[in-house]
């Protein structure tokens, strides 16, 4: 009896059980809500192993970029789904690189469109790429995403002007989707997501997260959940699986894998950070134009993903 007594009370003292209460992660979408959106992606790719008169014609780093964009967002209109439409224009932007042997240069202020520069006529790319011309387009384009409770986000009403360079699927970065059931400290689920390459034609990733919750804590007052990323990842059309379109037709092999972090906001309904960073092995092979034999490359790409919602 005594014993049993001591259990209750030390039960009830502060720490003396860690909760195991279940959270249901879920963005709280209103109509006429503000959010402030920057994301920050960083890519670039290291040719290991190349053909000489491609080195010559790329060099050996042909894709080395660094963006950082804010957009100021307004969700217009809930569906019956409970999906949110949401709108909004990049407020601030800049990227920095190259794509292609193409230099990149490029700030943008709202507040100060005038500054904006217009870039050089035509350009030097032997690919056909502008991506100055790009960025500058891109800026001053609406955009329109639907986004699903999940965080997981489509755009839509794309056009050529306001199609955005990378991949933006999801209000969690790259981590994907939140889970569709509650979930409790050490309770992980699995998303999935194509990440596509600027400039690589329709080359694309498949990028396999596996999520889990570390912890639910405090964040200045906020209640939040703490999530654990691992990535993996392979070929969006398989391990051995031929390109069939694109700038390259090529088969190709990806290997490789990478992990991130993210804070959900229960109080509020939507994620606060996230921050990923993934690497990836590519062995490629494209038939040679002259008929000789087929043509080898190897490459190791890096990307990393910054989000921070307001």
């Amino acid at each position: 009896m005594v014993r049993f007594a001591l259990v209750l009370l030390l039960s009830c003292l502060p720490g003396g059980q860690e909760s195991t209460d279940k959270q249901e992660l879920r963005y709280q979408f209103t109509e006429g809500q503000k959010l402030e959106i920057t994301v920050g992606q960083k890519m670039s790719l290291k040719l290991k192993e190349i053909p000489e008169e491609f080195a010559e014609m790329i060099g050996d780093e042909p894709l080395k970029l660094d963006f950082t964009g804010t957009i100021r967002a307004t969700i217009t209109s809930i569906k019956k789904n409970g999906n949110a439409i949401m709108k909004g224009k990049f407020t601030k932007a800049s990227a920095t690189g190259t794509v292609f042997v193409e230099d990149v240069e490029f700030e943008y202020d709202a507040e100060k469109p005038d500054q904006m520069e217009e870039g050089d006529e035509g350009g030097g790319n032997p690919l056909g790429l502008d991506p100055g011309s790009m960025f500058r387009q891109l800026v001053t384009e609406t955009l329109t995403f639907e986004v699903d409770p999940l965080g997981l986000m489509t755009q839509k009403e794309v056009t050529e002007e306001n199609q955005l360079p990378f991949t933006l699927s999801s209000l969690n970065g790259l981590m994907g989707r939140l889970p569709k059931e509650k979930v409790g400290v050490g309770d992980s689920w699995k998303s999935n997501q194509e990440i596509g390459l600027p400039g690589i034609g329709t080359m694309k990733i498949n990028l396999k997260a596996n999520n889990k919750i570390e912890k639910f804590a405090k964040v200045e007052g906020q209640d939040c959940a703490e999530i654990v990323t691992q990535f993996q990842v392979s070929n969006a059309l398989g391990e051995d699986a031929e390109e069939d379109e694109g700038m390259f037709n090529m088969q190709t092999k990806m290997t490789g894998g990478g992990k991130g972090r993210a804070t959900f906001s229960i109080s509020t309904g939507k994620t606060r950070t996230s921050s990923s960073s993934v690497e990836v092995k590519i062995s490629a092979t494209m038939a040679n134009p002259q008929g000789e034999d087929d043509l080898q490359f190897k490459a190791l790409l890096r990307m990393s993903q910054e989000f921070m919602i307001r």
